[in-house]
């Protein structure tokens, strides 16, 4: 018998937004988290501006914290009848009253604080007040009244129209706005290094704020101790530092998951450092803060050097590129030197209406012989004797307007001058082309960056694997084993998860969010499984007495200097939501993570170019001392007491583990995703190759940006320089067609192979980023507004 099937169809309901209500009891109510952090600030502080269609130069925004609050339970009265009988035999009912409690698990509410919060008032003008110190506002404060009317009860958008309804005063007809405000107890860290708090300001910090200041290197604490007969004081020893740079590649890289999502922490590194028998001997001395501060230290230190390094090279090349054309009127444009990023910004802008994109009014087009844009591009041609030049063409013959009337004239005039503006920006567009394509076979600098590190380290991979040895590209034992054709499912989405107090645990199930890698959709494979030619799409598990390869630092070097070199003039750090989105979507964690977790931006400032001066501190001296280091297996053991040569090479190793590392550039932890994800391979040499097979395990992502971007079909000069091998073996067998992406190998057919849909990409990508959004709004506020 067939049991009749119910099908339940889902309506939507249309959401409103709630109003931002602000608390009227920020700083009175006890259970309010506002209570303790500020204090009221005694006085007001008032604000002016000129006319009312100025700005009072203050930003404000919605700000909201929220508590667990116990619930106030109330007892319940329940009415007892009594009967009975009198001596006369009458029968007679009474009623009482009795109060019970019922011992239940304690329950609890969340109760939320909106406040009024500045962000800046950098701009903003202050009125002076006699026999007082005048006050201004701070980021961070919390703004309770408003020309003496409380906040409270009042959505932000009220508080802020409020606000502009401000009088002028009857002396000086400005307006002023008078509020009382609340001020944090304890200013918060103007910056975080290596998790070592130095400094203070009262600078907001922003969740995701990665906005660093120049803070002086932190202290390293001073602990008295004796080490090898020698007395320790403050900083560490030559034994100990050395101890430090050899341990902490190998723990970082043992504690790395692999997950794109999962970060390690420095703080986890240093305490397992300390636990480890072969280093903690030499670092008993030392707690986890003061290994931390050293970092923080050494790292300020290779900065200063970069910075310093960098400023040098680009005033010898522009006074190099000055002096071979000095009689250049438009070389006082540029006021110290230019650089690379500036001359690819300014190339990129379009056209001014008067003058050139170099800022000069005497010529118009960057083709002209006295435009320094593409000035270091044509001196690289000369000194390599590539011919630059075209032949001249001739120009068309103008009509004249001789025996014309006016009207007739004019009109020949505009077509004459129309006809050599059409001419002047053919021949500029064929001379970009030339100057472009010089620039990337030639100087080996690209016009164009990938969007994503994945795709920019790929290119490095296949470029530095062609310059080492081939007996380093491989283990001294590799097994060819036999690849089994395995497919990958899609996970259960509607398995029922373990229920979650949601007042308790603010952990994101992220039913949403499942593992776009796994978005791989298994077709008919019948064939398949007896094919040996197709790889696997999963990585192959690791046993558990296998070590983790460590990558040598050499081999991380020629990577980061291929980088810096080629792309650090373009390549920008994503923002924090595609950087999120990016990590999420090739992560394989199928469990509920936390949203902060999920949800954690960008380590580095969005927009930066991190790899830019990257190359300055990688000298052909540092390499060449990493390289033989490396091909001498390691030669750089932990002797008792180093010497100063030996210490430079440890020196060396420390510069490569801080460039690499999330706060710099972020290579190392690109390249443990891209090894778990079976697109890369690290070698027991300590080499970085790509996997067996990588070309069928890259992300989705990375095929769009192809397609959109680096392909062949949309970049024929290759004007973004990847790497031909990354081109060609991704083209040869992933296919693009109605709108997805299909893996096609030799010997398969079509509907053997695997499937992303780019509908689905999108689709996870767009509710990925509106609950990134939902996540920040509730943190850091909603509705930033300027008065």
């Amino acid at each position: 018998m067939i049991k009749p099937t119910t099908i339940a169809t889902a309506t939507t309901k249309p959401t409103t937004k709630k109003p931002l209500i602000l608390s009227a009891h920020a700083l009175t109510n006890p259970h309010s988290p506002y209570l303790t952090s500020h204090q009221l600030v005694n006085g007001h502080v008032c604000v002016m501006k000129k006319e009312a269609k100025d700005s009072f130069g203050v930003t404000l925004r919605y700000e909201s914290k929220s508590v667990l609050v116990a619930r106030v339970e109330v007892p319940k009265s329940v009415a007892v009848m009594t009967t009975g009988t009198t001596d006369a035999g009458v029968v007679t009912t009474a009623a009482t009253t009795t109060t019970t409690t019922t011992e239940k698990k304690p329950r609890r509410k969340r109760e939320t604080f909106g406040v009024l919060s500045v962000v800046e008032a950098t701009k903003a003008r202050f009125a002076s007040q006699p026999n007082t110190e005048r006050k201004v506002l701070q980021p961070g404060d919390v703004i309770l009244s408003i020309n003496g009317r409380d906040v409270g009860g009042m959505t932000f958008a009220e508080s802020c129209r409020f606000i502009s309804t401000s009088s002028s005063t009857a002396v000086t007809g400005e307006i002023r706005c008078v509020l009382t405000v609340a001020r944090r107890k304890v200013p918060l860290p103007a910056v975080v290094v290596g998790g070592v708090m130095t400094g203070t300001n009262n600078n907001l910090r922003l969740p995701h704020s990665t906005t660093m200041m120049q803070p002086a290197p932190p202290t390293i604490p001073l602990i008295a101790f004796s080490i090898f007969g020698e007395k320790v004081i403050g900083d560490f020893s030559s034994v100990e530092w050395s101890t430090f740079i050899r341990a902490y590649p190998i723990v970082s890289r043992a504690l790395a998951t692999g997950m794109a999502l999962l970060p390690v922490s420095k703080k986890d590194v240093c305490a397992a450092i300390k636990e480890k028998d072969a280093y903690k001997n030499f670092l008993n001395q030392r707690s986890v803060e003061s290994m931390q501060a050293k970092m923080a230290f050494e790292g300020k230190r290779i900065e200063g050097e970069v910075k310093q390094k960098a400023e040098e090279y680009w005033k010898a090349e522009w006074e190099r590129e000055v002096k071979g054309d000095a009689d250049n009127e438009n070389n006082s444009l540029v006021e110290n030197y230019f650089t690379d990023a500036q001359r690819s910004i300014l190339r990129s802008k379009a056209r001014p209406t008067t003058g050139c994109k170099c800022g000069s009014k005497t010529h118009t087009f960057v083709s002209d012989p006295k435009c320094v844009l593409f000035r270091d591009v044509k001196q690289f041609c000369a000194q390599n004797s590539i011919n630059v030049e075209d032949e001249k063409k001739k120009k068309g013959r103008k009509i004249s307007t001789k025996g014309k009337g006016k009207l007739e004239a004019a009109y020949i005039r505009r077509f004459n001058q129309l006809r050599e503006e059409t001419a002047a920006t053919k021949e500029e567009a064929e001379f970009v082309l030339k100057m472009e394509q010089n620039q990337c076979f030639g100087m080996k600098k690209a016009v164009f960056a990938p969007s994503s590190l994945c795709t920019a380290v790929l290119s490095a991979v296949a470029a530095v694997m062609d310059r080492i040895p081939k007996d380093r590209l491989l283990d001294p034992v590799e097994v060819d084993l036999e690849d089994k054709m395995v497919v990958a499912s899609k996970p259960n989405v509607d398995e029922p998860k373990k229920p979650v107090d949601s007042d308790e645990d603010d952990s994101d199930s992220d039913d949403e969010d499942m593992p776009l890698n796994a978005l791989l959709k298994p077709q008919t494979h019948k064939r398949a499984a007896n094919n040996s030619k197709l790889p696997s799409p999963k990585r192959p598990k690791q046993t558990e007495s296998s070590s983790k390869a460590v990558p040598s630092a050499y081999i991380l070097g020629e990577i980061l200097l291929h980088i810096s070199k080629t792309y650090g003039h373009l390549f920008l750090e994503p923002s924090h939501p595609n950087y999120a989105w990016q990590q999420r979507h090739r992560s394989v964690i199928k469990t509920p993570l936390p949203k902060e977790v999920m949800f954690a931006g960008n380590p580095r400032k969005p927009g930066t170019l991190s790899f830019e001066n990257v190359r300055f501190v990688l000298s052909e001296e540092r390499l060449a001392r990493l390289k033989n280091n490396w091909l001498n297996h390691d030669q750089l053991k932990l002797p008792p007491q180093p010497t100063s040569e030996e210490m430079e090479q440890w020196s060396d190793e420390w510069t490569i583990t801080h460039l690499s590392s999330d706060a710099v550039t972020g290579i190392a932890h690109e390249i443990d995703v891209l090894e778990s994800l079976g697109v890369l391979k690290i070698n027991q040499s300590g080499s970085v190759v790509l996997a067996k097979g990588w070309e069928r395990r890259v992300p989705h992502m990375t095929l769009n940006e192809m397609k959109d971007a680096w392909g062949s079909d949309m970049d024929v000069n290759n004007l973004h320089c990847i790497h031909e091998k990354i081109r060609s073996s991704l083209e040869d067998v992933w296919q693009h067609d109605e709108d997805e992406w299909r893996f096609e190998s030799e010997g398969l057919d079509d509907d053997d192979g695997a499937v992303y849909e780019d509908e689905e990409y999108e689709l996870r990508k767009q509710i990925f980023l509106e609950n990134y959004d939902a996540f920040v709004n509730s943190r850091k506020g909603v509705g930033e507004f300027g008065i």
